[in-house]
């Protein structure tokens, strides 16, 4: 069975590339409405998108960090945290995607200062990445630190202007006592 896969993956492997570009540019477009429906059915999309490339690792990660960036904005929920884990286990590699949702699951779990660190390495490293500034905003939040989180947010919304870049910048001035 390995080597079936093995050759299949290989054949795929643009295809799967391609699927995942896709799937994160949807993503990113319907949780940019800022709605916990239209997130919801982020995710929805997404496992469907992992039954088509179930062991591509960029796509796992990726939809990690969906499960948990949902439980951030809207809320935890135990079953998100399992399959989000449960995504994580199948990549191995160490790419920025795995690397994002570990920062959401520790931000899950309360534990801010390693995930504050991953996502300012991830944002030195570039720093139009949206879904890293957008979470170092919502941890910055959680964690009572307005003014970090509306220069996160400020961040965030020059690479995307959306209702979530929005909202959040929003939230972290009103934090700030400065709206």
């Amino acid at each position: 069975a390995f080597g079936r896969h093995d050759i299949s993956d290989r054949l795929n492997a643009d295809q799967h590339v391609a699927l995942e570009k896709r799937a994160v540019r949807r993503t990113r477009e319907m949780f940019g409405d800022d709605a916990l429906n239209r997130a919801t059915e982020a995710l929805v999309e997404l496992d469907n998108d992992i039954a088509t490339a179930p062991r591509f690792a960029p796509l796992l990660a990726y939809a990690a960090h969906a499960n948990f960036m949902h439980q951030v904005r809207f809320g935890n929920d135990g079953q998100r945290t399992a399959r989000a884990n449960s995504f994580l286990a199948k990549v191995s590699a160490d790419i920025p995607n795995k690397r994002l949702a570990g920062a959401g699951r520790d931000i899950v779990a309360g534990q801010y200062p390693p995930a504050r660190g991953v996502l300012k390495d991830l944002l030195r490293s570039d720093p139009k990445n949206v879904d890293a500034a957008i979470l170092l905003g919502e941890l910055e939040l959680r964690a009572r630190v307005a003014k970090e989180a509306v220069a996160a947010f400020e961040q965030a919304r020059v690479a995307e202007d959306s209702a979530r870049t929005r909202s959040g910048l929003m939230r972290a001035l009103l934090a700030a006592g400065d709206l």
